[in-house]
């Protein structure tokens, strides 16, 4: 489980990219102009960090799902019946020809 410090430093990066997609074409063009480079460099480290970071997190929550469902499958072939789940057949009516 990642930290505190560390989910909130990522935070920052997000509040960031929040910010920025706000901002209109003209006023991203004219940051560059009246903010000092120095600034920007630290924000794009910011956004790339948070880029990374939100990528690999997406990439684990994605193999949980797919480890969940694979042991579902596992249990199924095993012959576990699932906790909740109603097994008896279901009743048809008898097809007439």
């Amino acid at each position: 489980m990642p930290s505190p410090k560390t989910t909130d430093h990522i935070g920052v990066g997000c509040r960031l990219a929040y910010g920025v997609m706000l901002m209109t074409r003209k006023r991203l063009i004219d940051m560059h102009g009246s903010v000092d480079h120095g600034h920007v460099d630290q924000m794009m480290g910011h956004l790339a960090e948070a880029e990374e970071w939100l990528k690999a997190t997406a990439r684990m929550v994605e193999m949980a799902y797919l480890r969940v469902l694979a042991s579902a499958a596992a249990a199924h072939t095993q012959g576990i019946k699932f906790k909740g789940v109603d097994y008896k057949p279901v009743r048809r009516k008898a097809v007439q020809s």
